[in-house]
C-alpha cells in the first residue's frame, strides 16, 4: 500500500535502534513477532534504508509468503525472490529451468548495479557457490549512442558474457548479426536490443519486438550483463580445463585399480564430453558443478550486497535445521555418486555450509524468532522483544468487529484494514459508513488489496 503505514513505526525506540549498526559481532535478536507482523516489520526497516537488503527463510514456500506481504507493504519498491538452484542431478548435468535462471539472473543484474531492492531467498540459495561478485561486477559491457567499439572484440565480449550465435535473435540469451546490425536478448529485459553501428561507431540501440523483427522505442545507452551465473575469465578457463582433466585421468586410474573398469570408461566418457563442450562453446548447462576447479575463492550471495546492509533471518533455528538437512542429503548423494564413478571429488565442492557463510557475513544481522533466545553459530549482540498481539477471528460477527474498533480507537490505536479483493474492500467501506465509524478510503489502495496471514495489534515500544 502506500508506504505511510511502514513509516509510521520508524519513531518507535526499537526500529531506530535496529537502523543503526550493531557496532559488535553477531546478530541482533528480536523476538514477538509472528506471521504477517514480520513482514510489516521487515518492510517497515528495508524502507528506510539506501542499500539493498537480504531477507533468509528456510523455504521457497515461506519466501514466496514474505514476497506477496512485503510487496503489499512496499510496492513501489522493488523486491525480488532469489529462487534456489537443484544441487541434484537429472542425467549428466545439474537441472535448471530457464525461468529459475531469469529470476536469479535479474536479481544479480540488479544487485552489481547496486541498485535498492530487497531481495528473499530460501536456504538453498544462500548455500550455492556462485562465480567471485568482483568478477560479475566487473563483467560487463556499456553501450551507447556515439560510441565507438571494436567490432570484433565486440562480438568475442558477448560469446564470453555466455550470448549464444544465433541465425535470428528470437530467444533470451542469444544474439545474431545482420550486416551493420547486432540483435541481443539479454535474460533480464521483456525485449530483445538492437544495436546498429556505422562503421565501428554505435549510430543506434533499440528495443525491438522478437517476434515481428520491428524496431521499437530508441534508448541512449544500456549496460550489457552476462546471461549466465558462471562467468571465466581466460585464466581461469584454461586452470579449470587442466585441472579437470588431470583428476578425471587420476580417478579413472584409482578406480581401474580397483577392478572398477566401467566405472572408469563411465567417468571419462561424461567427464570427456563436457570438457568436449567447455573447449567449443566455452560454456554447457550443468557448468556450475565444476565451479570448484575454476574458482580459487567463489562467492556466496551475501558477497553481491553492498557492506552494512541488512540481512532479516527468519525463525533462525528452522533456517539452520533446513539447510542441514539438504547438506545431509546431498552430501550421502554424492558420496554415492563419487563411488559408481559417476562425479568427480571436486564436484561435490558446489555449496557452502551456513556456518562458512554466516561467519564471513558482512551484513547486519536482524534476526527474528518466537522463542529462541540463540542463533545457530553467531554470538548474540542484542535482543529486542516487541509487543505485538494478533487479532482474534471475529467469524462474520459484525457487532464485536464494531465493538473491537471502538475499542482501539479509545485506546488511541490507528487502525488499517486490509482487504482480499476490491470486491471486499467495497463491501467493507459500505459496512463501516453503515456503522458510522470516521475511516478514510484512499484512492489508491493497491497494496490493501492482499490477504494477509494474520492481523496483529502494535504497541509503540518494546516489551521489557
Amino acid at each position: 500500500m502506500y508506504d505511510n503505514l511502514p513509516k509510521k513505526r520508524l519513531e518507535d525506540s526499537f526500529f531506530v535502534s535496529l537502523q543503526k549498526s550493531p557496532g559488535e559481532a553477531g546478530g541482533r535478536l528480536v523476538t514477538g513477532l509472528d506471521g504477517s507482523q514480520r513482514s510489516f516489520f521487515i518492510a517497515a526497516l528495508a524502507n528506510n534504508v539506501s542499500q539493498a537488503a537480504l531477507v533468509l527463510t528456510s523455504d521457497m514456500a515461506r519466501a514466496e509468503r514474505f514476497y506477496e506481504e512485503i510487496k503489499a507493504f512496499l510496492p513501489e519498491m522493488e523486491v525480488c525472490l532469489f529462487p534456489g538452484k537443484d544441487f541434484f542431478y537429472s542425467g549428466e548435468i545439474l537441472t535448471q529451468s530457464k525461468e529459475i535462471l531469469q529470476q536469479r539472473l535479474t536479481v544479480l543484474k540488479k544487485l552489481v548495479t547496486g541498485q535498492r531492492l530487497l531481495v528473499i531467498a530460501p536456504v538453498p540459495a544462500l548455500l550455492s557457490k556462485l562465480t567471485p561478485a568482483d568478477l560479475w561486477r566487473k563483467k560487463r559491457l556499456e553501450i551507447e549512442a556515439g560510441l565507438r567499439v571494436d567490432w570484433e572484440n565486440f562480438l568475442k565480449d558477448l560469446v564470453e558474457l555466455g550470448y549464444e550465435r544465433t541465425e535470428l535473435t528470437e530467444n533470451k540469451g542469444s544474439f545474431s548479426v545482420r550486416g551493420d546490425i547486432v540483435d541481443i536478448f539479454p535474460l533480464y529485459t521483456s525485449l530483445p536490443l538492437r544495436i546498429s553501428f556505422f562503421d565501428e561507431e554505435v549510430e543506434s540501440i533499440r528495443y525491438f519486438d522478437a517476434e515481428s523483427q520491428r524496431s521499437l522505442e530508441t534508448i541512449p545507452a544500456v549496460t550489457i550483463l552476462p546471461a549466465h551465473e558462471v562467468l571465466l575469465s581466460t585464466d581461469s578457463f584454461q586452470k579449470g580445463i587442466s585441472a579437470i582433466a588431470a583428476e578425471m585421468e587420476k580417478v579413472a586410474a584409482q578406480l581401474k585399480i580397483k577392478n572398477q573398469a566401467r566405472a572408469a570408461d563411465r567417468l571419462r566418457t561424461k567427464v570427456d564430453n563436457h570438457l568436449v563442450k567447455l573447449r567449443n562453446l566455452g560454456y554447457f548447462d550443468g557448468i556450475e558443478q565444476y565451479i570448484s576447479y575454476f574458482y580459487a575463492e567463489p562467492s556466496s550471495l551475501i558477497d553481491y550486497f553492498p557492506a552494512g546492509g541488512l540481512l532479516f533471518w527468519d525463525d533462525p533455528e528452522n533456517v539452520a535445521s533446513a539447510g542441514d538437512s539438504l547438506l545431509k542429503e546431498l552430501q550421502d548423494y554424492q558420496a554415492e555418486l563419487l563411488l559408481q564413478g559417476d562425479i568427480l571429488p571436486g564436484q561435490m565442492q558446489i555449496y557452502w555450509t551456513l556456518k562458512d557463510i554466516l561467519q564471513e557475513n558482512n551484513l547486519n544481522i536482524v534476526a527474528l524468532t518466537s522463542l529462541s533466545r540463540r542463533l545457530p553459530h553467531i554470538p548474540v549482540s542484542s535482543t529486542i522483544n516487541i509487543q505485538a498481539r494478533s487479532v482474534p477471528s471475529f467469524m462474520g460477527r459484525l457487532n464485536l468487529f464494531e465493538d473491537e474498533l471502538k475499542e482501539w480507537w479509545s485506546l488511541g490505536y490507528e487502525v488499517f484494514l486490509m482487504c482480499d479483493g476490491e470486491k471486499r474492500a467495497a463491501e467493507m467501506q459500505r459496512i463501516l459508513r453503515e456503522m458510522e465509524l470516521n475511516a478514510i478510503f484512499p484512492a489508491e489502495r493497491t497494496g490493501l488489496l492482499k490477504k494477509f496471514e494474520n492481523g496483529w495489534r502494535l504497541n509503540s515500544s518494546p516489551g521489557k
